[in-house]
Formats: structure tokens, sequence, C-alpha cells
């Protein structure tokens, strides 16, 4: 998938170290969810929201997962989950018009899954609340993510609204008084 944001990128890069790490000959859901809580995103948000260390939540599905027998210069292949999993992110980014998979919609697509899936089973054997998870605040701050926008994909649709700027005072206005500038 070429349209990952660079920090999925990133993340992405990290779940594959983390298969080889162990020897897995796979690179599935597990191992995706594992490198999204190494990251201090929007799945670390969330998991502390709950109480949760995240650096914790990432050892125990470690432990969870086991090593794996893959000869050492093996190449770990995705799992039909993680494709599938990658896919449905792909589709929610492309819901809310954004050009790239971001973190969050990864972690949705995750959370959203099969709740039989071993990371599902494993996170609730954990304690954490799957569902308050995929809807937990990603930036610590609840009205913000509940109102909040992409304003890069409402620019890129040309959907802006005339902006506020704090524009010099003129003859008669108070300091720092506020007007709308736009097109």
């Amino acid at each position: 998938m070429s349209n990952l944001s660079p920090d999925l990128a990133t993340a992405f890069e990290l779940a594959l170290m983390e298969a080889r790490k162990v020897s897995s000959p796979i690179l599935g859901t597990p191992h995706l969810f594992i490198a999204l809580t190494v990251r201090n995103g929007a799945t670390a948000s969330a998991l502390r929201a709950q109480g949760y260390d995240p650096k914790m939540v990432g050892d125990q599905m470690r432990a969870a997962l086991g090593k794996g027998q893959a000869p050492p210069d093996s190449e770990p292949q995705l799992t039909p989950r993680a494709v599938t999993n990658l896919k449905r992110a792909e589709q929610l980014a492309q819901k809310e018009g954004c050009e790239q998979i971001g973190e969050t919609h990864l972690l949705l697509a995750i959370l959203e899954d099969d709740p039989d899936s071993f990371t599902l089973r494993t996170l609730q054997k954990l304690g954490i609340d799957v569902k308050a998870l995929a809807g937990a605040p990603s930036s610590g701050t609840p009205i913000l993510d509940a109102l909040g926008r992409d304003l890069t994909a409402v620019d890129l649709r040309n959907e802006m609204r005339p902006t506020l700027r704090l524009a010099p005072p003129a003859t008669g206005e108070t300091e720092g008084e506020m007007k709308v500038s736009g097109p």
C-alpha cells in the first residue's frame, strides 16, 4: 500500500521488525497493533485514556503471541486478516476524504474486526474495553476530537469557509478585534 501516511508507514516497518524479531513467518494484526502501541500517537493516547500503559499492552500482546519458528532469512508474509484490516483502514480513510491511511484508520479497522480475533481477545483478556478504545479521544482533548475535523482534507476538497484572523486595529476598532477574511 503506497498511500500510508508517513507515521503509519513507520508503524508498518516497526510491525515487520517485530515479526522478524520473534521469528514469525507471518505479519499479522497483532504485530500491527504492537507497532501502534510503540508510537506515541492515537493508539497510545487511547490506551492511556483507559488507564493502560501502551508499552505494557504491547509487551502483553507480544507475550501472548509467543515466538515463531521461521528461518532467520525469511520474510514475514501478511496474513489475510492483516490484509483485510489494511483494506478496511483504506476504506475508512477514503470515507473521511483523506488521501493517506493514518494510524486512527488502522486502529479503528483493527478494533472493528471480528471480536474473536486474536488481537481483540487478547485486549479483552487484559481488561481493555475495545468499544471504548475505538471511541477514545486520540488527542487527549475529547471536545476537540468530537467536534474537530481534518482541515487539510477539507481544504483539499476546496470546502474551506472564510477564516478568522486577528486583524490589526483600524480606526475606531478595539485592539485585537477579530475580522473575517476569505475569498
